[in-house]
């Protein structure tokens, strides 16, 4: 089975040219070159590789360790028991459920998105459904120091 990468550093693969029975010649592949490459050769070399999966077409595994890593710091952050020991899914719940209980998402103390939109058309601004809270304040404050 063969598996297609993505270069992190430069690699140096012999390439068989037709008519040689051993050898060839050396090729020199710069990083962020996409080659596909046999097991063997991937668990060699697996430090200079970045695995975009089989070669077969299936997809590979999407990364699970640092996005694991970063939710579990989240849910001891959010003092959740037991972060350590949970699941991706469970970590997910434990994580909104201690957000709700702490009453937001974690964005801050400042006002809803519904709020600043209502304080907005209070003030005549226009705005539009993809404006995000943080544009919509600063447009609130703008008007404000203008009156």
């Amino acid at each position: 089975m063969s598996r297609n990468v993505r270069l992190r550093k430069t690699h140096n693969r012999r390439v068989r040219e037709p008519g040689t029975r051993r050898g060839g010649r050396l090729e020199t592949l710069k990083p962020g070159t996409e080659i596909t490459v046999s097991d063997r050769e991937f668990k060699a070399f697996r430090d200079r590789f970045i695995d975009l999966g089989p070669a077969d077409g299936s997809p590979a595994p999407a990364p699970k360790g640092d996005e694991l890593e970063a939710l579990r710091a989240r849910a001891k952050a959010l003092g959740v028991k037991g972060a350590g020991r949970l699941g991706e899914a469970r970590l997910r719940e434990e994580i909104a459920a201690a957000e709700a209980a702490k009453g937001g998402s974690g964005s801050g103390d400042g006002p809803s998105l519904e709020q600043l939109r209502a304080e907005a058309v209070e003030l005549g601004i226009e705005i539009s459904e993809e404006m995000t809270a943080e544009q919509l304040q600063a447009e609130i404050e703008k008007a404000s120091a203008g009156e």
